[in-house]
């Protein structure tokens, strides 16, 4: 049997699905060893390769086995065709459910605890099983992963890396800042999406680590720069976490990283959310005042999603309102969609705030926001996210010090 990680010294841009193809009748390639967790892959549309995927389509629409990934609380992550059609679910209707709501198999809950119990990450099961109350059965094969304790351990490693989207200036078409976006690549898994691993974090007490390894990471990343003669024109955004905020000791952990890293509070910027301030806006407007003064610069990331009290708003020592993508995204065909970030943008000017928009993926966005009276914007329009080496060779190589 050829393992999946294998698979990929027969893949180069260049070759195609039928190189593939043949590599399977020469080799006799199994997918099914790590099948489960491909599935999970392809289904989440998460950058796989062309050729790769639409095998991976073929393969799996053919497998007449049930194949299932559990997260570790026993919800389903995903589950293949023949799984669905063979008890009438949907993906949407599966997705996040406890499985043993959906199916049933003689002491399976029994052997998932037993599995679970052990810490280890990943645990592939044979069970038969059928619809709840009924009497036929089916070979189904389940994945149970503890993405948890993977995303744990690769923390602990150093394994998660940051990449920089450029922020530019709308009437200039000038760089004038970054943000920086967290990624994790994990060896079996491939990329995870970050709003996979980020709510995970949430939920498992691990958003803190997280925050302070990226404002770490982003400290000494802009120490770098300067110190190489490419200073980053503007600052580099770094996401704050709402449990991160309510923390009493997030002040002085932020000035801690600063002075550990030997960087001027001034070359970052702290992206609050929105709903994050507001769940306990006295203690929000102490807290960004001290930051301020510090010299951090702070920008309300989001805008529009919560319902903030524009009472407290003004009290805030930001300087930036993020336009959240979700009313880019069809500003240009939804009225509603329209108004919206055309009202943030007045509000904006009206209270001396700059606005950033998200999400800026067409030269008409750019155009339209601009006009609006949008000062900045990011997106893939002007550039996807980079690491840090690239981030620098795209966007700083000549840039004056």
């Amino acid at each position: 049997m050829l393992h999946f990680p294998e698979t990929r010294r027969f893949i180069s841009d260049e070759q195609t699905l039928e190189r593939l193809k043949q590599a399977q009748a020469e080799y006799k390639i199994v997918l099914l060893d790590m099948g489960l967790a491909i599935d999970t892959y392809l289904q989440a549309e998460r950058q796989a390769i062309p050729a790769l995927r639409e095998y991976g389509e073929l393969a799996f629409a053919a497998i007449p086995d049930g194949l299932v990934v559990l997260s570790a609380d026993l919800t389903v992550i995903s589950a293949n065709r023949a799984f669905l059609g063979r008890f009438g679910l949907s993906e949407a209707g599966v997705h996040g459910r406890p499985l043993l709501a959906l199916v049933a198999a003689e002491g399976l809950e029994a052997r998932l605890a037993e599995v679970r119990a052990t810490g280890v990450t990943q645990h592939d099961l044979p069970f038969s099983m059928g619809p709840a109350g009924g009497t036929s059965r089916m070979p189904v094969r389940i994945t149970l992963l503890n993405l948890a304790q993977r995303l744990e351990a690769a923390l602990a490693a150093g394994q998660l890396q940051l990449h920089y989207q450029p922020q530019m200036h709308l009437a200039s078409g000038g760089l004038v800042g970054a943000e920086a976006l967290a990624r994790w690549h994990d060896a079996e898994l491939g990329s995870v999406s970050p709003a996979e691993f980020i709510a995970i974090a949430e939920e498992r007490g691990l958003i803190g680590t997280l925050g302070e390894w990226a404002l770490a990471e982003v400290c000494r990343q802009a120490r770098l720069w300067q110190e190489c003669q490419c200073p980053l024109p503007g600052k580099i955004a770094v996401n704050v976490a709402a449990r991160q905020f309510e923390d009493d000791g997030f002040i002085e952990r932020c000035l801690g990283i600063a002075r550990q890293t030997g960087t001027a509070p001034s070359a970052i910027e702290l992206e609050l959310t929105e709903s994050g301030m507001m769940r306990g806006p006295e203690r929000a407007v102490e807290v960004t005042h001290a930051l301020a003064a510090a010299g951090f610069a702070l920008s309300i990331d989001d805008f529009g999603t919560s319902h903030s009290s524009l009472a407290y708003l003004k009290w805030f020592p930001v300087h930036k309102l993020k336009i959240d993508i979700s009313f880019v995204r069809d500003m240009l065909v939804d009225r509603n969609d329209y108004l919206i970030v055309s009202t943030i943008v007045a509000m904006g000017r009206s209270m001396e705030l700059e606005t950033l928009t998200e999400g800026v993926e067409q030269p008409q966005h750019a155009t339209t926001l601009l006009a609006l009276g949008c000062q900045f914007a990011q997106g893939y329009y002007f550039g996807r996210p980079l690491n840090a080496r690239d981030f620098e060779r795209t966007w700083l190589s000549g840039t004056p010090s």
